[in-house]
């Protein structure tokens, strides 16, 4: 497996989010502080919190500068939820009767490169099966400079800088070590914004793309931008309608055997979340 670039080996969190006037700065330290006071009140409120129901956990990015936090994130999970695949997750009971009572399932969105160095490699130790959402179009412009600065800035534009996409050589790796190659559409656009004609295309488009790649069709789509509503239908209508069998959403909430299968909530977290904000999202 090759590594990502040097284009993403000086990547940290205060290049990817630091806002570049201060006025921005100032609302993003009001904004972060806020959260943690929140955070703390809460676990302070709850302290002895456990496990309360199935969850699908959506990351974008683990960074190397996370490597550490990643780690005890996982440790800390695999205390309170078995890992599993999405199927598992309609299923009666966990695998491993001994172990917590309630199971979660990993994802990725968006299809970084960077997510290859230290996350594939914590995930392999940790024997975890997850599953990537790529937006194909992404994917189609590994090693392309200029286009995936525009893509990027268009499609990630909550981050200060571009990143480098997977390519399709990266993809087939991830399905043969054992993880899912889902469909986070083509270009990365929310459904709201397109024709219905156009979403269609999307679904079709990128499913093509990820069996061609990977020799399977996608069973998983999660919506871009989390956005689910649209004029003229049902986004989860098409999903199940282009042959998927799950879509995930960026809603809160428990996944349980009456949950809608194209309506999935996810637990959104990233690689340098702390502990304290695991346990405020996860163990209510």
């Amino acid at each position: 497996m090759g590594k990502a670039n040097h284009k993403d080996e000086a990547v940290t969190w205060q290049s990817l989010t630091r806002p570049q006037s201060a006025g921005a700065r100032l609302r993003q330290n009001t904004r972060n502080a806020a959260k943690k006071m929140a955070i703390r009140i809460g676990n302070l409120v709850r302290p002895h919190s456990e496990a309360r129901g199935d969850r699908i956990l959506v990351y974008h990015l683990v960074l190397p500068e996370d490597r550490a936090s990643f780690i005890e994130q996982l440790r800390f999970l695999q205390d309170h939820f078995v890992f599993s695949r999405m199927a598992d997750l309609f299923s009666s009971a966990p695998q491993h009767q001994a172990g917590p009572p309630y199971r979660i399932f990993l994802t990725f969105d968006d299809g970084f490169r960077i997510l290859l160095r230290d996350c594939l490699e914590i995930l392999g130790r940790f024997s975890i099966p997850a599953a990537f959402f790529v937006p194909t179009d992404f994917i189609e412009l590994s090693g392309q400079g200029g286009d995936v600065v525009q893509i990027s800035a268009r499609a990630h534009y909550y981050y200060q800088r571009p990143l480098e996409p997977m390519s399709p050589e990266d993809l087939k790796i991830l399905a043969r070590l054992g993880h899912q190659v889902w469909s986070h559409g083509m270009t990365h656009t929310s459904f709201s914004s397109l024709s219905k004609e156009r979403a269609l295309k999307e679904l079709e488009g990128s499913r093509e793309k990820i069996r061609e790649w990977t020799g399977k069709p996608p069973a998983g789509f999660s919506y871009p931008y989390g956005h689910i509503t649209h004029g003229d239908g049902s986004p989860a209508e098409w999903v199940r309608d282009m042959g998927y069998s799950y879509g995930f959403t960026l809603r809160r909430g428990k996944v349980t055997p009456e949950s809608n299968p194209f309506l999935l909530p996810r637990e959104h977290a990233e690689g340098n979340w702390t502990i304290d904000e695991l346990k405020y999202f996860l163990l209510s």
